[in-house]
C-alpha cells in the first residue's frame, strides 16, 4: 500500500491529487456533500496512482495481428479529364 503511494508519481498523478483536494476544500466551504464525494475520487486516484491517473485508462490492444505490409508495384494509369 505504502509502495504505491510512493512511488511512479507523474504529473497527471500530482494533477489529480491537487485537483481533488480543491474540489473538496470548496464543496466544504458551500457544504455540497455530493462534491465532497467527487473530490474524494480524484484525490484516492492520485494519491493511490489508480485509474487513469496511475496511467491505466488505455491499455493498447496486444491481441491484434499486425498487418502485414505489401508493396505494390502495379503501374497506375491516369487518365486527363477536361
Amino acid at each position: 500500500m505504502f509502495n504505491s503511494i510512493f512511488s511512479n508519481w507523474s504529473i497527471k498523478r500530482g494533477l489529480y491529487l491537487i485537483g481533488g483536494i480543491l474540489i473538496i476544500t470548496e464543496s466544504a466551504k458551500s457544504t455540497q456533500w455530493v462534491g465532497i464525494v467527487l473530490g474524494a475520487y480524484f484525490a484516492l486516484m492520485g494519491l493511490c496512482g489508480i485509474g487513469c491517473a496511475g496511467g491505466s485508462c488505455y491499455q493498447p490492444n496486444t491481441n491484434a495481428k499486425q498487418s502485414e505490409k505489401t508493396e505494390i508495384n502495379d503501374d497506375i494509369i491516369f487518365d486527363e479529364v477536361k
